[in-house]
């Protein structure tokens, strides 16, 4: 299933991506593909017809219904420059038409509008859950001014509020679970959650079946950020039974709590145990996008990340002031990428891969059972 998330993804960015510097003139059942430099744009620019002299010499190729067509060491073979002079100068308008500013355009309209993001944090008390929140947006989520409790699904809290960076406004919603596996027996300790993403998933369902639709905010779980204990010894029962039982409704990031717990040579042996166990029990986290031009090593291989929280300001050996944690050993510097993941996490999470997680939300995970449970409701009827 994982591969079929990125492979699906990938796909619709091929689909919709536009090549630039080409512009297709079609005359009469004709086509001519002429490509520009940047020199020659430059050179052009402000003219209603450019000079076809040189615009001779960057052409590529043409075509015909007679399949004449030029080779790669000939201008063109089946039309005369003087028919292409004609057909160039009635066709070549004296201005962009427009429609390039489009991008533009869809980001006024998205930044008006504001995003929405919503957080699952699942994981045993002590893990440091709440400060990682907290210093990965910068601000206290929990606090009672921003924050609520759901009285709608029991032992789920919600803290809703509301962020603006740069002209952005991000309706952020951190999805807590207080009490997770503290209990003696915690057989049904997922149930509570596994309830809360359906439910928003069928709200989401019952407005888009409507007559008359509404527009619903968009309260759907984008990422779950499941916090494993840094024992070393690799994943617990619970953990593997919560994983599996949510793993194809919502995106999960699995995490190292409080990883200045262990030294790095620990954290690396515990890493591999982890992943290990993930894909011996087939579970599905979520897939980083891999950037083509990046020759940084696989995200892939840096999970789970290994975090650590601080909403302290600290002065390390070198007299720097950073954010961390004080011990008698030394100085943790949570933006670090030396010390901890918390960075790396920050910018995967939110730099550059928020949308990512909204969009497999939407056309995977929301997909899959919005087909299943119309699906079941046929065979119902």
């Amino acid at each position: 299933m994982s591969m079929s998330v990125t492979a699906r993804l990938e796909a619709l960015r091929k689909k919709s991506s536009i090549e630039h510097g080409r512009d297709y003139w079609v005359k009469r059942g004709e086509s001519v593909d002429i490509e520009f430099d940047a020199n020659f744009i430059e050179n052009h620019k402000g003219v209603g017809k450019p000079n076809l002299a040189k615009m001779n010499d960057k052409m590529l190729q043409c075509g015909d219904k007679s399949d004449e067509c030029c080779s790669s060491s000939q201008g063109i073979k089946s039309r005369s420059k003087e028919d292409l002079s004609d057909d160039l100068n009635s066709e070549i308008p004296d201005s962009l038409v427009g429609y390039s500013t489009l991008p533009s355009q869809v980001h006024r309209k998205a930044v008006r509008k504001g995003f929405e993001f919503v957080v699952l944090v699942v994981g045993e008390t002590g893990l440091g859950k709440s400060t990682f929140i907290n210093s990965l947006f910068m601000t206290d989520i929990y606090s009672d001014k921003g924050g609520n409790t759901s009285d709608q699904t029991k032992d789920i809290g919600t803290h809703s509020v509301v962020l603006r960076e740069g002209g952005v406004k991000l309706s952020l919603t951190i999805v807590d679970t207080p009490g997770y596996g503290d209990a003696l027996d915690n057989t049904e300790c997922s149930e509570p959650v596994v309830e809360y993403v359906e439910k928003q998933f069928d709200k989401f369902l019952e407005a888009e079946t409507r007559v008359k639709r509404v527009s619903l905010p968009d309260s759907r779980v984008h990422a779950c950020l499941y916090f494993i204990a840094p024992s070393g010894h690799g994943l617990k029962r619970i953990d593997v039974e919560f994983m599996k039982r949510i793993h194809d409704k919502v995106n999960i990031i699995p995490v190292i709590g409080k990883a200045d717990a262990c030294t790095k040579e620990e954290i690396g042996l515990f890493k591999q145990k982890i992943m290990d166990q993930i894909k011996e029990n087939e579970i599905s986290i979520y897939q980083f996008p891999e950037e083509e031009e990046n020759p940084e090593p696989s995200i892939m291989s840096k999970l789970p990340f290994a975090v650590v929280g601080s909403n302290a300001v600290v002065t390390n050996a070198a007299g720097h002031r950073v954010r961390g944690r004080s011990y008698p050993w030394g100085t943790v510097n949570i933006e670090d990428q030396a010390h901890c993941d918390f960075s790396l996490l920050r910018n995967l999470l939110l730099c550059q891969h928020m949308q990512d997680l909204k969009d497999v939300t939407n056309s995977i995970h929301y997909e899959l059972y919005r087909s299943d449970k119309l699906t079941r409701l046929v065979s119902q009827n």
